[in-house]
């Protein structure tokens, strides 16, 4: 058996001080292409294409930002061809993205600011108010997810739906705003959506109706259409969902207890928590709906919890051939929200600060 011991960056694209921690440092350069070194030998079957979105830019000017979910979307690519191993990295060119370089300052809001750290003037929370409310003010930095798409298509994407930008998966280049032809209005949406060969699925919050609409978009299609809506049962809004799950016959919608701060959007002000609020007795649930009807089958009362990504889920059969049991795996950080601050930079920068700050998980 071949072993490959390790592949490293060659010195001209990865400049960036201590290993460890350059996951939390900002990219060198817009865009770098270049082979990589191989320590041992790459199996010669080994071909294909890994392809990866994160944040990779949270300096910009004299503005520094406060969160890793801040960070500019970089996509990261690297390509095996017969024992040769390539890279590269290319900021995705958001409007967001331009417009601070242009300006040396971010122009639009980010996770982390939302909501100024300072309300300032009744005038001031007005305009915020405004510019949140019509998504002028929200951010299109396509910085999660990389999606391939059912009809070769390759699209990126954050939690606000204007994020939504198709890219070139060999060249890394940003081809442009992926255009929902639809009519069904949303701000938001979740940040990892499920893929299928034949369709793409997603929820749309909604934080005066208390809820989230699930919708399908068919491969080749632009228009999203509602399959069925999710009514949170807890709570003055919805939870706050990441990720959710799939099996061959139902979506389930987690509804956790942190939720939209609607009252700290609307006063301008910052919780805790960013823009959510925990609150663990407004009583947590699992929605379960049938892919085929839209209908919720099954809403069912949970422990409280704390979950970002859901990694798999599955149905197992009762004695009659029907569905007894769904299992749906997440990672769970036992009903404690410190992982959302455990993920801000200052930690993660700072190995000896952030020790034992991260929640345990199951």
């Amino acid at each position: 058996m071949t072993k490959v011991r390790r592949i490293r960056c060659v010195k001209a694209a990865l400049d960036c001080g201590t290993a460890k921690l350059c996951a939390w440092t900002n990219v060198q350069r817009e865009h770098w292409e270049g082979d990589l070194a191989v320590e041992g030998n790459l199996p010669a079957w080994l071909n294909g294409t890994y392809l990866r979105n994160g944040p990779g830019l949270w300096d910009v000017g004299e503005h520094s930002f406060h969160h890793i979910f801040d960070g500019y979307a970089t996509l990261v690519r690297i390509s095996f061809n017969q024992g040769r191993a390539t890279g590269a990295h290319r900021l995705i060119q958001s409007e967001a993205y331009k417009a601070a370089r242009t300006h040396g300052r971010p122009l639009h809001r980010e996770f982390s600011s939302l909501c100024p750290r300072k309300p300032g003037s009744l005038l001031d929370r007005v305009r915020n108010i405004v510019g949140l409310s019509s998504g002028t003010a929200l951010s299109d930095n396509a910085n999660v997810s990389v999606l391939p798409l059912g009809d070769g298509r390759v699209i990126c994407l954050t939690e606000t739906t204007k994020s939504s930008v198709l890219i070139d998966p060999d060249t890394l280049d940003t081809i442009g705003k992926f255009h929902f032809t639809d009519r069904l209005w949303g701000l938001l949406q979740s940040t990892h959506p499920v893929v299928t060969p034949t369709e793409f699925l997603t929820l749309l919050p909604d934080l005066f109706r208390r809820g989230h609409r699930v919708v399908r978009m068919a491969a080749g299609s632009n228009e999203r259409k509602v399959l069925g809506r999710v009514h949170c049962r807890g709570g003055l809004a919805p939870g706050w969902v990441h990720s959710f799950a799939v099996t061959e016959n139902y979506i389930i919608v987690p509804e956790m207890p942190l939720r939209y701060s609607v009252t700290g959007v609307l006063k301008s002000e910052l919780t805790p928590w960013y823009i959510f609020d925990w609150v663990p007795e407004s009583g947590s649930y699992m929605h379960v709906v049938c892919r085929s009807t839209g209908k919720t089958v099954a809403s069912v009362e949970v422990p409280p919890f704390m979950a970002l990504h859901f990694i798999n889920a599955y149905e197992q059969g009762d004695d009659d051939g029907g569905t007894g049991v769904i299992i749906a795996d997440c990672c769970e950080y036992y009903a404690d929200p410190a992982i959302i601050e455990a993920l801000a930079l200052h930690r993660l920068r700072s190995p000896g600060i952030n020790k034992d700050a991260f929640p345990d998980a199951r």
